[in-house]
């Protein structure tokens, strides 16, 4: 008879977690990663990158690699979805394209060789002051927490807003996508980032049967723990397929509707401006 001895697999990580308490492990992981983002500030070219203490303000973190990871995968999609939606096919002047909720220019810095006409707005006046040092030939403005933006009518035939919507109740999911209308041209472009079912999986306190049976129902669905939060990234709202489009619907025809379209996380909406 063969006796089989039950070995316990330990990993590094594991061990590691074992020996050092967390009253040492975390200044150690803290100067690992201040290291690391240093190294990162140090090789990358380009524009100014953002002091860490402004980063928090558009990710939480104040680490420059999640800002530069994050931004380049985001303004792929953003590029690769307009395009072949058919930004830019019509006329001979190069579109103009407004980022709604640019904050630091995450997304914009990684657009500045599309071609397009880019253009910027956020209600956070420092990333804009900090934006207009840092890429001084862009044009971005601060605007208000409510509409209306500071453009005219059909200013823009392209317009892309990453995680703004997944931050507004429903009064203002609606007050804004009217706002959206107003400056996007009749049969531009806009492209909407948004939180759908499998979104809400990476949140544990909100995914709960009930919130999901209320996002299923009507499509939408906004976390009354953060409602009151005067943090705007703190707040929450969810979306299905079917609420976006009727949250934008009386203004756009929906062309696409990718599930995790965003690093596999947010939800990515192709709407065209009806004529």
């Amino acid at each position: 008879m063969i006796a089989f001895l039950c070995v316990e697999t330990v990993t590094l990580k594991e061990i590691y977690h074992r020996l050092l308490p967390a009253s040492i492990r975390y200044p150690i992981g803290h100067a690992r990663r201040s290291a690391v983002d240093s190294w990162a500030r140090w090789r990358t070219p380009g524009a100014p990158l953002p002091p860490r203490h402004m980063l928090r303000s558009v990710q939480m973190t104040p680490w420059i690699w999640e800002y530069l990871q994050v931004g380049c995968a985001t303004a792929e999609a953003v590029r690769s979805a307009l395009s072949s939606s058919g930004l830019g096919s019509l006329g001979d002047s190069p579109p103009r394209v407004l980022d709604f909720g640019c904050g630091l220019g995450r997304t914009l810095r990684f657009l500045l060789d599309t071609g397009w006409l880019l253009e910027g707005c956020d209600i956070d006046f420092q990333s804009i002051e900090w934006l207009r040092g840092a890429l001084p030939d862009l044009a971005v403005e601060v605007n208000e927490i409510n509409p209306p933006l500071p453009y005219p009518d059909h200013h823009f035939d392209g317009l892309y807003a990453v995680s703004v919507f997944t931050h507004f109740d429903r009064p203002e999911q609606d007050r804004w996508a009217a706002e959206v209308a107003r400056v996007v041209r009749p049969g531009g472009l806009v492209l909407v980032t948004s939180m759908g079912p499998h979104a809400l999986t990476g949140f544990e306190q909100v995914d709960i049967p009930a919130h999901r049976e209320a996002l299923s129902r009507n499509g939408f669905f906004f976390d009354p723990a953060q409602a009151d939060s005067e943090e705007f990234n703190a707040r929450g709202a969810f979306h299905t397929k079917e609420g976006l489009g009727s949250i934008f619907g009386p203004h756009f025809h929906l062309l696409r509707h990718e599930s995790g379209g965003v690093d596999g996380f947010q939800d990515l909406t192709v709407f065209r401006a009806r004529e």
